[in-house]
């Protein structure tokens, strides 16, 4: 199927490009030292039972700035 074809069709059926927008990161959790506790207990509760345990640090993507990125999506 050409290109010309998928852009026919997409907007019959009303589809549009979007631009990529900036976006400003929130702010942190409020009580992330309250997280961070709640997880330390887990593992000290652990290490007295003589039990593995395994911790793995997740983040979001996160936006390294105030960039602009000209794509269309």
């Amino acid at each position: 199927m050409s290109a010309t074809s998928v852009r026919r069709m997409l907007v019959e059926m009303k589809y549009s490009l979007q631009s990529n927008r900036k976006k400003r990161e929130g702010h942190q959790h409020p009580d992330q030292d309250g997280q961070f506790r709640h997880i330390s207990a887990g593992l000290e509760a652990r290490r007295r039972r003589a039990e593995p345990a395994v911790l793995v640090n997740t983040k979001k993507k996160e936006v390294l700035g105030n960039l602009k990125n000209a794509g269309n999506t």
